[in-house]
């Protein structure tokens, strides 16, 4: 019931069986068939497949059968025999052919026959080598053959095979199902021997297989054919059927790879010596051994320090009985191996035998070249040697050493500038010697100078001239003189070059400057490219240190308690090196009694500030003072800078201010000797030229800076002195508040007319804190011409008689004038206001200075007088009370007196000696006799002064270099029943 359930009845159990075994004839069937691998493969994977799990499905329904199991086992054993049958069926083995015979699949057999050969020792590495073919030295070689057999299924289990078992081959030589009749019977003793190699390197499911052939395998009539079987216990594998063929070779060489018609050249007697041309060979024109350098005769390049392998272009070559043309055949098959020697020819130069090197063992057959053996042409002996180290062929291989490309860098150091150029040398030996090359080899393989690569090369001389002629930048040449300096090289730069390829000292070294020549050989355009190179020249900085400052023209710095060797109090700097910060100009100094202000001019010599040479230019040369001491020339040791010129430095445009005053400077471009500046005058943008510079001066004063007098905005940015130092009752003016910026330039190198050559430019100082931080600039600082002092020259007294001394004050003394020297234009007074003794004749010796700096006009605004009579001495309005008028003239003045021939009275109540009329008329000339100056008149109508106070006058003084605005403090004693000043 059970196999009923799982099989149907036992008719149809039966009817399974039957079908199994049907299937199995169909698979012999197909066995049988001519049709492809994979088609066997896969029918049989899914046969098997498909039985497999019939069988298991029978298995289990068996296996649960309670009744009749007897029969259930004997089915099931029939079933599993069936499917041994099917399994050994369908193993089998597939020749992979690789070669055919009259198209049909072949195991080729060949057989090598040649004689040994030999070099006699007298001869060996002469220019008379020959190798002699030993006529009773015969040798035949069969040379073993590699059969390859597909496996079917791919991952049949063939572990009971090791390398070197033997296999058994199985013949048909009668079968005619299995034979051709176009060839006749194998000998009787023919037999196939075959040794299992293992899995193919190539394809995992191919296995190879060592074939040996006794006897002859094939005649007229026949062709043997044989199958490859495997048998392991109850496992066969049986091979489709393989003809096998023999062929007869001959015509043994060793040739070049991948060309059957190129053979190296042999020395055979019959043939060729080495030194005789071989016709059978890939060159068969030019014989090995030339005694000259011929690249033709060559068969192949070699690179210098390159490894060649010599097996890659060495191979054997045979040729086939009744065929034409060679073919490649593996040595080792023939029992033959490759040995390598060179050809050592004494004298031979060409051959470069001793520049090559040799590998030959075992592991390595190599050839490597030495530099040295560029252009030149080594041979080497290719041998193929049998067991028994005789020689079955020897041919010549000659190799060319090709010249190569190098590139060699020179460091030549670093050029010197100097006003006729400079030159920096060098050898063709550091270029050999640094590539590890011979001297014989560099001459040899590159023969030929250039400069570029388009040029030929030329003789030394010539390359000498030409680069004279073209005045180039800078030119590479061989020296002339070439027997006393043989291989020595030039690369010159002109003065030009170099300065344009300078860098100043504290830049150095600066990127080195370059340049490529070229040593080139002719014939192939192989070249050694040297790369030259060298630091820039360096140019020392023209720099003006404070050593070269004329002390007396710079202000450096203010020290009230300085004390001078006189014991007089001198206000200025203790420590002179290092505070020098700016030079002063003034006015032009008048001369005695000078009246014309025309000469109140800014014309200022540049070089007066610093150490001169005796054309009155600054001295860049070394200096020396009457003592013997010496300053260091400036620059470049030994080049001097002439034509000295100088112009306003651009950094004047980024001042923005001078004092308190907005400004805009420009330095034009193009125009650097103009100076103009931009200010608010009256609320509008006013732009005029300040300053210029004129390079063109004469004698001794060849550059001169001017202030330009027709220029309102030169004389407002002049008159900004704010401070005025006192120190023990003496004025010390100032430096006003405008500066300028003055660079200059010389030429190095240029001619007497000082044309040519270079321009340099002058550095200085940055300013006194930074001595060792250089500009391109000095900065020289403006002396207001004129000042006013803090204080009048004259007080008032409180509630004096009008008219007398006290009462009123000379518009002159009020002012105080004084000039830049601190000189006054007015007599000094002493502490009781009176004209001190000795001063009486200034009033002669100075008048010419309100006419020198004028002409002069004041502005007193008595409608702003101040006075400090608030509490505690503040600052407040002048009391209703107090009157002080300006400018009152002398007709006016006398009309408010009432009785001007009294005696007028001084300040300390003694008598003048004069009326008053007499007095007013001595101080009244202020420029000359017709113009007065006018008195400042007080008066105090109901107000008691009981203390000293001060009034607080604004004025204004227009003069020649424009206007000073001043407060000027006037001394008032209080009010007395006698005179205090004594």
């Amino acid at each position: 019931t059970r196999v009923a359930a799982a099989f149907g009845t036992e008719e149809n159990l039966k009817n399974l069986q039957g079908n199994l075994l049907g299937r199995i004839e169909v698979l012999e069937a197909l066995l049988e068939g001519d049709w492809g691998d994979d088609t066997v493969k896969e029918y049989i994977d899914k046969e098997i497949a498909r039985l497999e799990k019939r069988l298991k499905d029978a298995e289990d329904a068996i296996a649960t059968l309670n009744d009749d199991m007897e029969a259930a086992k004997k089915a099931l054993e029939k079933l599993q025999k069936d499917l041994f049958a099917v399994k050994s069926a369908i193993r089998s083995l597939v020749f992979v052919p690789e070669v055919y015979v009259d198209g049909v699949e072949a195991i080729l057999v060949q057989t090598l026959n040649y004689k040994t050969q030999s070099i006699d020792e007298d001869i060996y590495n002469t220019p008379e080598e020959v190798a002699v073919e030993n006529e009773e030295d015969s040798i035949t070689v069969s040379p073993k053959v590699i059969a390859k057999y597909h496996v079917i299924p791919s991952n049949a289990d063939l572990s009971f095979l090791e390398d070197g078992d033997t296999v058994v081959f199985v013949r048909r030589d009668n079968d005619p199902f299995k034979t051709i009749r176009t060839r006749a019977k194998a000998s009787e003793d023919f037999n196939v021997i075959g040794v299992y190699r293992g899995i193919d390197e190539d394809e995992e499911d191919v296995i190879d297989i060592e074939v040996t052939v006794e006897g002859t395998p094939a005649t007229e009539e026949f062709i043997s054919v044989v199958a490859l079987q495997l048998t392991n216990e109850d496992e066969m594998y049986t091979s489709d059927y393989a003809t096998v063929f023999s062929e007869q070779l001959d015509s043994l060489r060793i040739a070049m790879p991948a060309d059957e018609d190129y053979h190296y050249r042999r020395a055979l007697e019959e043939v060729a010596g080495i030194a005789e041309l071989d016709a059978e060979a890939g060159i068969d024109t030019l014989e090995v051994y030339i005694d000259s350098l011929n690249i033709a005769s060559c068969d192949t390049i070699l690179i210098y320090d390159q490894k060649m392998d010599l097996l890659s272009i060495t191979e054997a070559h045979v040729v086939a009985e009744g065929q034409e043309g060679c073919q490649v055949i593996d040595p080792a098959k023939l029992n033959l191996r490759w040995e390598f020697d060179a050809v050592e020819i004494e004298d031979w130069e060409v051959g470069a035998f001793d520049e090559i090197t040799l590998v030959n063992t075992d592991e390595e057959k190599s050839i490597t070249a030495s530099i040295d053996a560029m252009d030149l042409t080594p041979v080497v002996r290719a041998y193929l040697v049998n067991d028994d180290d005789e020689n079955a062929q020897i041919a010549y291989i000659k190799f060319y050493v090709e010249p190569q490309d190098f590139e060699v860098e020179l460091d030549l150091g670093q050029f010197e500038f100097s006003c006729e150029g400079d030159s920096l040398d060098f050898n063709v030996s550091q270029i050999y010697e640094a590539l590890g090359m011979s001297e014989e080899t560099f001459y040899r393989v590159y023969p030929n100078f250039t400069m570029t690569l388009e040029e030929e090369a030329e003789d030394a001389e010539a390359v000498e001239e030409e680069a004279e002629e073209e005045e180039a930048g800078d030119t590479v040449y061989p020296d002339a003189d070439q027997e006393t300096n043989e291989g020595q090289y030039w690369w010159k730069g002109t003065a030009e070059w170099l300065w344009d390829n300078a860098v100043d000292a504290d830049e150095a070294p600066g990127d080195p400057l370059t340049r490529e020549v070229y040593f080139v050989n002719p014939n192939n355009g192989a070249k050694i490219t040297v790369k030259l190179s060298a630091l820039p020249a360096e140019i020392e900085a023209y720099r003006v240190p404070i050593d070269r400052y004329v002390e007396n023209d710079w202000t450096r710095g203010w020290d009230p308690d300085f004390v001078n060797e006189d014991g007089e109090p001198e206000p200025k700097v203790a420590d002179d090196d290092i505070e020098k910060a700016f030079a002063l100009y003034n006015v032009f100094t008048p001369g005695s009694g000078e009246t014309d202000p025309d000469k109140c001019i800014f014309e200022n010599n540049i070089n007066a500030a610093f150490l001169t040479d005796e054309t009155g230019v600054i001295e860049l040369g070394e200096y020396k003072y009457k003592d013997g001491t010496t300053l260091p020339a400036i620059g470049e040791p030994g080049l001097q800078v002439s034509n000295i010129s100088y112009y306003f430095c651009k950094d004047m445009e980024k001042v923005t201010k001078i004092g308190t005053i907005p400004v805009k400077f420009e330095v034009p471009a193009g125009d650097s000797l103009n100076l103009y500046a931009t200010i608010k005058i009256d609320e509008k943008d006013v732009r005029e030229r300040i300053a210029y510079i004129d390079n063109e001066g004469a004698g001794l004063t060849p550059n001169l800076v001017y202030l330009d007098k027709e220029s309102e905005v030169a004389k407002i940015l002049l008159n900004t002195m704010t401070e005025l130092k006192v120190v023990d009752g003496k004025e010390y003016p100032m430096p006003g508040e405008l500066f300028i910026y003055i660079s200059a330039k010389g030429i190095l190198c240029g001619d007497e007319s000082g044309e040519g050559g270079f321009e340099v430019n002058l550095f200085w100082p940055e300013n006194a804190e930074n001595p060792d931080v250089w500009v391109d600039h000095f900065k020289a600082k403006y002396r207001q011409p004129v000042y006013l002092s803090d204080n009048a020259a004259d007080a008032f007294i409180d509630a004096v008689d009008f008219g007398e001394g006290g009462s009123f004050i000379n518009i002159k003394e009020l002012l105080n004038p004084k000039d830049w020297r601190a000189r006054p234009f007015e007599p000094q007074k002493d502490a009781n206001f009176v004209v001190i003794p000795d001063q009486v004749d200034q009033i002669d010796y100075f008048s010419n200075y309100w006419e020198y700096y004028g002409p002069i006009t004041v502005e007193v605004d008595t409608t702003a007088i101040t006075c400090n009579l608030g509490p505690d001495g503040k600052e407040m309005d002048l009391p209703v009370t107090i009157i002080v008028k300006a400018p009152v003239m002398k007709d006016d003045l006398l009309a408010e007196i009432i009785d001007p021939t009294k005696a007028y009275r001084e300040k300390d109540g003694s008598d003048s000696g004069m009326t008053i009329e007499e007095k007013l008329d001595s101080v009244n000339d202020m420029i000359d006799d017709e113009t007065e100056a006018g008195f400042l008149t007080y008066h105090n109508n109901g107000t008691n002064v009981t203390k000293d106070y001060e009034l607080y006058i604004p004025v204004k003084l227009n003069y020649g270099w424009g206007t000073i605005s001043k407060t000027i403090t006037v001394k008032v004693y209080k009010t007395t029943d006698s005179f205090q000043k004594k």
